[in-house]
């Protein structure tokens, strides 16, 4: 937990340089995705927003499942120049890894 909470703080500051949206974020979310994963745990909204900042839009949506029921989904699009990558968050956490930029 304590290692967690470091790699957050790093990640926040790491992530105040620059633009927000570049492939080195990226790889923060995307190991902070697989650190979560490992642990048994996931990476929330709050978290990508510490590190990408706010989407350029965001929409929820439902999604069926074998079971006839929907599944609340948030959509959100960030967008740096001619670039837009999407992120899916099930229940407030990161669905999966997020894709590069180039």
């Amino acid at each position: 937990m304590p290692a967690t909470a470091l790699s957050l703080s790093l990640v926040i500051g790491f992530s105040a340089c620059g633009p927000r949206l570049a492939d080195r974020n990226i790889d923060v979310v995307n190991r902070l995705y697989e650190q979560a994963e490992k642990s048994g745990k996931t990476l929330s909204i709050k978290e990508v927003e510490a590190v990408l900042g706010q989407p350029t839009r965001s929409e929820t949506f439902p999604i069926e499942m074998q079971r006839t029921m929907e599944l609340p989904i948030v959509r959100y699009y960030y967008k740096e120049g001619d670039h837009t990558i999407v992120l899916h968050f099930v229940d407030n956490k990161l669905s999966k890894h997020v894709e590069q930029l180039r």
